[in-house]
């Protein structure tokens, strides 16, 4: 089995993508859960996204908005999640768009059932292709 550590250095502050859960015979690592700084990895395929939120608006970056959800000062003392930031998350989420192998446009959807697993820049999703994981830099 292989395995690609994502920005070992911690210098690319502006990847973005997911990894599609498959037997590939790769197994990808990230760095997540902000400043706990956990060490994550799964099997599949890494398919890079765009950052720039270009379809709402230009000013903002899905990391950006990804990153203030799990900032918030609300947070309850265990760093469980609020049902407002579970909302606020999905909404992001569902905003990212996808284009399946027929060119036709979709959206990601979070994994709810999935909900024990979520950490910053380590998040459970669904895509029209399978299950996967929405990565992005950890903040620290």
């Amino acid at each position: 089995m292989r395995r690609v550590f994502l920005d070992p250095d911690g210098t690319n502050k502006e990847f973005f993508g997911v990894i599609i859960q498959h037997a590939s015979g790769v197994r990808y690592s990230q760095q997540c859960g902000c400043t706990a700084t956990a060490l994550r990895e799964t099997e599949g395929y890494y398919v890079p996204l765009k950052s720039q939120k270009t379809i709402i608006r230009n000013e903002a970056t899905f990391i950006t908005e990804l990153r203030n959800v799990f900032h918030n000062k609300n947070n309850n003392a265990d760093y469980g999640f609020s049902e407002d930031q579970m909302m606020r998350l999905a909404a992001i989420i569902e905003s990212i768009p996808w284009w399946n192998e027929s060119e036709r446009l979709s959206h990601l959807r979070l994994d709810e059932k999935r909900k024990h697993e979520i950490t910053e820049a380590w998040v459970p999703i669904f895509t029209p292709d399978g299950p996967g994981i929405l990565i992005w830099p950890n903040c620290d």
